[in-house]
């Protein structure tokens, strides 16, 4: 109650709180970390973002009620906040996470989207020469058969899956 109509100025404050109050609490828990984690990326305080995300991510563990959308949005951000901090070889891991999820819930365009977020901004590809991960390139061929009907969506991920075999030609 003391904290009503100021969520955001409190949310790290009550997620700690609500975490503390066991895993009973734990859907309030991440919810509030991961509004903190939402007010450090808009502060560009990115590395405090990755912490209340992977408390985020923790405390979503032990909500069963937690969605596939919430649990790839949790990623999406993880991977947002590692790009602005340099990162963007480990931003691979949580973006692949949070494709697989939609492209097994149905939603292709998501996955292929959320999988090209990887490039954003960046002038050159993200991986170390000489590195090709089969996994990868399994999981760009993936989303591209299923993405009839979306052009231009599947030109951006034709170009992705030529750039993730560059090294292996």
């Amino acid at each position: 109650r003391r904290h009503a109509g100021h969520w955001d100025d409190h949310s790290a404050e009550l997620a700690e709180h609500h975490r503390l109050a066991g895993p009973a609490y734990a859907r309030p828990a991440w919810l509030f970390a991961h509004r903190t984690a939402e007010s450090a990326i808009a502060r560009s305080s990115h590395e405090d973002a990755l912490h209340w995300l992977s408390v985020a991510g923790e405390l979503q563990a032990l909500d069963p009620l937690t969605t596939a959308e919430e649990r790839e949005s949790q990623h999406v951000m993880q991977a947002q906040a590692l790009r602005m901090l340099g990162r963007p070889a480990e931003a691979w891991h949580p973006l692949a996470a949070a494709a697989s999820s939609a492209l097994e819930r149905g939603d292709t365009e998501r996955a292929a989207r959320t999988l090209l977020a990887v490039n954003d901004g960046a002038v050159w590809g993200w991986r170390s020469v000489g590195e090709v991960d089969s996994d990868a390139i399994a999981l760009w061929r993936s989303i591209r058969q299923r993405l009839d009907g979306r052009p231009v969506v599947a030109a951006s991920v034709e170009l992705a899956i030529e750039a993730e075999q560059i090294d292996d030609l």
